[in-house]
This record gives C-alpha cells, structure tokens and sequence, in this order.
C-alpha cells in the first residue's frame, strides 16, 4: 500500500477533524472530496488507486457513528432512502447470482456505491446542525475553487503557463487510469479536477442551475456569469446539451420570472459571440460532432448496450459488465428493466418530496435542479452510477432537506 503526497495531507486533516470531534470541517471536507476525480490518496498494489471521494465519504461515515451523531440510518418515512437501499441491494444480488469471480471484478465500483449511499442515509436521515447560509458556502467555495482550478490547467494546456510537477502531484497524481486526460493528452479544454471535460461539463451544468434556481442580485450574476464562460472552455458537447436540455425543463418548471430575465440575454448574447466568433467550435462540438470518430465509438457503445439489454430485459447482464457512453444504456444493459424502473423511482420520488421549511424550500429546490442538470448530462454521456458529481448532487440534497419532510 502506497500513499500519495495529496494522501498524507488529506488525512493529516480528517485525523486533526477527528480528535477535535469537528462535524463542520468532516462535512465541509466531504464536499470538497468529490471534486477530486483525477488523483489517488492510496495505491494498492502499483495499479488500485483509491481517491479523495471514498476515502472522505467514508471516513465521515466512522466519525459521524462514533460521535454518536447518526440517530436514523433510514427512517420509515423516507421513501427516496428506501428505494436507494433497494436499488443498492438489487444491485449487489444481481451480480451475487453471477458467482465470486464477477464479484471480484466490480467489488471497488459496488463498495463506492455502497459508501457515497450509506453517506447519503446518514446525511439524509439525521438532522444536521448547521443553518442553511453556511450549507450554502460550502457549495459557493468548491465552485469557485473549481474555476481557478480549471483555469490553471486550461493555461498550463495552453503552453500559457508552465507544467507545473506539485500541482501534478496534488491534482492529477493517478497515472494509472488512461481517461485522466491531464497526464495523457495535450487538448486545450477546460476540466479542472476531473478526469475529462465531459465530467467537469457535467458538474458545471448541474451549478449552474442551482445558482439560476433562486435568484440572490448580482451575487448570482458572477457565479452564473463564470460557470458558463467554464462551460464554454469545456468545449464538451456533453456540457453544452446539458446546459441546453435542462434549460427546456427548466423554463417550463420555474416560476421565478427573475431568473428567466437574465439567463435569457445572457444566453443569447453568448451564443452570437460564439457563432460570430467561434463558429469553428460550434462545428467541432455541435454540428459535426455526431459524424465524428468519437461520437461513432460511444454510438457503438450505446449500440452493444442496447442489444445486450434485449438478450437479458428483465434484469441485465450485471453491475458494470457492458460499457456504454450514456447512464440510460448503462442502466438497461447491466441492470436491466428492473434496474431502470428503480433509478426512474428513486429520482422521482427525490423531485416529488417536499419540505415542512418553507425558509429551507429555495435549497431544496437548487439542489433537485443542481442533480437534475447532472442525471440530463449522465443521461448524455456520463454513465457510472458511482459518479462523484451525482453523489455530490445527492449530498447537498440530503444536507438542505434533512429532517424537513412532510
């Protein structure tokens, strides 16, 4: 077992948290764990790195039972936890069937998911003692810290700014996986601590309607205004109808005109600068995207999924066996019927639950639309069920509307 340079200092604080018996800084670290995709705290055996997100999510699963802070691992009457448990447990027994030697190829996958779930029950389940504006800035820092991120790497890509081997260390030190495009590939797009631009694009989406969702003056305008110009960097086609296709739900759902009143101009306005000036782009990402090598190979993908669904409807071909460009081909293909049904049920009944707070409502409301922009960019092309930008949607939504309920 090896631990990283990013490892030594990230436990150094969840240690420091412990003995202090710290539930902000433990809840505030578990945030900011699960922007941390493309670096490793501990490698196991020179080819199993294990990454910021698990090793948080479940260091705050230990500390919240041995300061005696989780009360209900599920309570009778949350339904969105019940159907999470179920869909966790169909998982598991569907890839039981198929015998110890499948287990062992998904067991990490299954124990991530397993972990960013039971972190969910004890958020989700449990009344958390902190007031709504300082949940609020913890989501404010990380998006901000994000963008500067992002903007480092999308210059040192560039050639603006030189490589830099400490940010290497601590931002991309898992050399191991070939899809962290930092230490693989030289393209000038933005992606901050993620793997690829369609992950960060994925994120971004998901931020942007949860600032558009209640509208908070100028404040809003800034960080609207940079998650966008981000999403544009990205230059991900994933991002882009994300943003797009949310944005049709959106407008048919909200009722807060104010909203509506900046996020039009703003989108208009961008779209010419982008047609005017970097009509080239909109060709690579958008218009020509579809008869690309790329889009061919995840078309492929999405293709094999599908046929492999209709060879096992009912329940798949287990956890993790087929890969697929898109969550949705995923789902049917290693799930099957029932795995879908289950998902669709667990993401309804989180848009359908509603809150005693009505001063807690707005947080509600941002976080179900912040998961919601995520599943539509998932549903493009992001299709793990482990995603640490869907956990962190999760997270945030469990944090505003825990013990809330009616």
């Amino acid at each position: 077992m090896q631990i990283t340079i990013l490892g030594i200092i990230w436990l150094f604080f969840i240690i420091c948290f412990f003995l202090a018996n710290d539930f902000k800084s433990m809840l505030f670290l578990l945030f900011f764990s699960m922007i941390f995709q493309s670096t490793n705290i501990l490698i196991y055996k020179g080819s199993l790195g294990i990454g910021p997100p698990i090793i948080t999510s479940f260091s705050f699963i230990i500390f919240c039972v041995v300061t005696r802070r989780v009360k209900y691992f599920i309570s009778p009457k949350n339904y969105t936890s019940i159907i999470l448990l179920l869909f966790i447990l169909y998982i598991f027994f569907s890839s039981l069937i198929r015998g110890f030697d499948y287990i062992q190829g998904v067991y990490l996958n299954f124990v991530a998911l397993l972990i960013y779930s039971c972190t969910f029950f004890i958020l989700d389940n449990n009344p958390i003692y902190i007031n709504s504006i300082n949940k609020n800035k913890i989501i404010n820092f990380i998006c901000f810290f994000s963008i500067i991120i992002g903007t480092i790497q999308l210059l040192i890509k560039a050639k603006i700014l030189p490589d830099m081997s400490l940010f290497q260390a601590l931002i991309y030190n898992d050399t191991i996986n070939p899809n962290v495009i930092y230490n693989t590939k030289d393209v000038v797009q933005m992606y901050s601590t993620f793997m690829e631009p369609s992950y960060y694009g994925a994120f971004l989406v998901g931020l942007f309607y949860y600032y558009l969702s209640e509208w908070n003056g100028n404040k809003n305008i800034i960080y609207l205004v940079l998650i966008f110009i981000s999403i544009i960097f990205t230059k991900s086609t994933t991002a882009y109808l994300g943003l797009f296709i949310t944005f049709i739900f959106f407008i048919f759902s909200n009722s807060q005109k104010k909203s509506l009143r900046i996020i039009l101009p703003l989108i208009i306005f961008f779209s010419l600068f982008l047609s005017i000036f970097y009509s080239k782009l909109l060709d690579q990402v958008i218009f020509n995207k579809f008869s690309s090598s790329s889009a061919k190979v995840r078309s492929n993908w999405n293709k094999s999924a599908f046929y492999a669904f209709k060879d096992n409807i009912l329940f798949g071909t287990g956890f993790k066996n087929y890969r697929a460009s898109s969550l949705l081909f995923s789902i049917i293909a290693n799930l099957g019927l029932m795995g879908i049904l289950m998902y669709l049920s667990l993401i309804y009944s989180i848009i359908k639950t509603k809150t005693k707070s009505v001063k807690k409502y707005n947080y509600v409301v941002k976080s179900k639309m912040m998961l919601f922009g995520v599943v539509i960019s998932q549903f493009i092309a992001c299709p793990d069920l482990d995603f640490c930008v869907f956990w962190f949607a999760m997270y945030s939504l469990a944090l505003f509307q825990s013990k809330n309920r009616i």
